[in-house]
């Protein structure tokens, strides 16, 4: 008799291996997405933080990776709205560049979204038979913001 774990990660490693081109690289949303502003919306220029030495050349080498990857696009010019990066570590030794829009996020005009409850999300998947976990690790790349 085959170990159902054993099994199970048979099936998973033939589904990515199948599906290389979804698990080879990071996933981006190729669209343009508009973020709609109050009517008084305060500009805003936050002051770039402070990057500990010893991860500077660290966040440099993502930072380039990132452009690399068409992820972040460098800015060159005079700008209205600047936000600070914060540096996170992560589990596996490496790190993650965030951004801080704390002063942006006061200022977008919300998007109306029904959350759906858990009662209803589970009535949706109700008779479904493959249930997938995804670690999202860089779940927020987008290309493009407007």
């Amino acid at each position: 008799m085959i170990d159902i774990n054993l099994k199970n990660s048979l099936y998973v490693q033939d589904i990515i291996e199948k599906q290389k081109a979804v698990f080879s690289s990071i996933g981006k949303v190729n669209k343009t997405y508009k973020i709609t502003l109050l009517d008084d919306a305060i500009q805003h220029v936050s002051v770039a933080r402070k990057i500990p030495l010893a991860l500077k050349n660290r966040v440099k080498q993502k930072l380039d990776e990132m452009v690399a990857e068409n992820i972040i696009i460098p800015v060159k010019e005079p700008t209205d709205w600047g936000h600070p990066i914060v540096i996170a570590p992560k589990s596996n030794g490496d790190i993650r560049v965030c951004m801080d829009p704390r002063q942006l996020n006061v200022y977008i005009k919300r998007e109306i979204f029904q959350i759906l409850t858990i009662d209803s999300l589970f009535s949706e998947l109700s008779g479904a038979s493959y249930f997938s976990l995804i670690e999202a690790s860089q779940a927020f790349f987008t290309n493009t913001f407007r």
